[in-house]
């Protein structure tokens, strides 16, 4: 690995400390373009940038929704028509960001993946940025975004579920992401439950042979689809 390599690397991630998540990215993308292969260590630095960066725009996003319907509920149509065109922009950036992800995964990373948990985690993490691309557009607007998105979780699915171990983190964030992405944007809430119970009796299956098989980050994971579990039951049942 060169020594501009390394310096890219080191400044991608000195920016994400600093929270400056667009320098990280260009930093990254620097990188990236001396050589795609990316450690485990890189994949993570390149899913983060992307996430943080895109995450501010998706948190002001669905802030300027709950103040649009507030104010088109007051018909104020000058204030409607100033938050419309600020949502625009927010929306044209962060979808910007994430065809770019997109675009360098399949451009240059995928040339260069040597495994199946790094295919994994790469066709997971287009699906997320479609997911966010999807989410931010009206419900009549996403069939594409939320296509694209289903397609590659589908695929994502498919692979680990004849690959890897209920256990492996990969495999645990991606069925976290894809159950929420059924239930939320493509309303399919019984599929959502299902793949989400299923792969809780699998993993429960493997802990109980083996206890010690979940790290603390996965077992926080794992927390989090249980309690989506939990709250969806309450849901189909009509509980607050």
């Amino acid at each position: 690995m060169s020594n501009e390599r390394d310096m890219m690397i080191f400044m991608a991630q000195s920016c994400l400390k600093m929270k400056r998540y667009e320098d990280s990215i260009k930093f990254i993308k620097d990188a990236i373009l001396i050589d795609a292969k990316l450690d485990e260590k890189e994949r993570n630095l390149f899913s983060l940038a992307y996430k943080k960066s895109v995450d501010n725009r998706r948190n002001v996003l669905q802030f300027i929704a709950t103040v649009l319907a507030l104010q088109q509920k007051k018909e104020c149509k000058e204030k409607v028509d100033k938050l419309n065109s600020y949502q625009n922009r927010l929306y044209n950036e962060l979808s910007t960001l994430s065809y770019e992800c997109i675009d360098y995964i399949d451009r240059f990373i995928f040339k260069n993946v040597e495994n199946t948990d790094e295919k994994i985690f790469f066709l997971k993490l287009k699906a997320d940025h479609y997911r966010y691309m999807a989410e931010s557009l009206p419900e009549s607007e996403r069939w594409q975004s939320s296509s694209a998105a289903h397609q590659s979780y589908e695929e994502s699915i498919k692979m680990a579920k004849s690959s890897l171990s209920p256990t492996n983190p990969v495999y645990i964030n991606t069925i976290l992401n894809y159950s929420v992405f059924l239930h939320e944007i493509l309303k399919r809430y019984d599929d959502a439950l299902t793949i989400s119970e299923d792969f809780l009796e699998k993993l429960d299956e493997i802990i109980q042979s083996i206890p010690d098989s979940l790290t603390n980050e996965m077992k926080s994971i794992v927390k989090r689809i249980k309690g989506n579990v939990d709250m969806w039951k309450k849901m189909q049942n009509g509980d607050e």
